[in-house]
């Protein structure tokens, strides 16, 4: 096993935010809380 594919290096927060598109309903993007908000 390769310890990066368990563990996310850039992201060190638990909670994060989805970013779904309405129509398919797939997820496009996963946003840290932090920047939630700012991007």
């Amino acid at each position: 096993k390769i310890p990066s594919h368990a563990i996310g290096i850039r992201s060190t927060e638990n909670d994060k935010y989805q970013v779904i598109d309405e129509n398919t309903t797939a997820v496009i993007e996963e946003i840290e809380e932090s920047k939630a908000f700012f991007q």
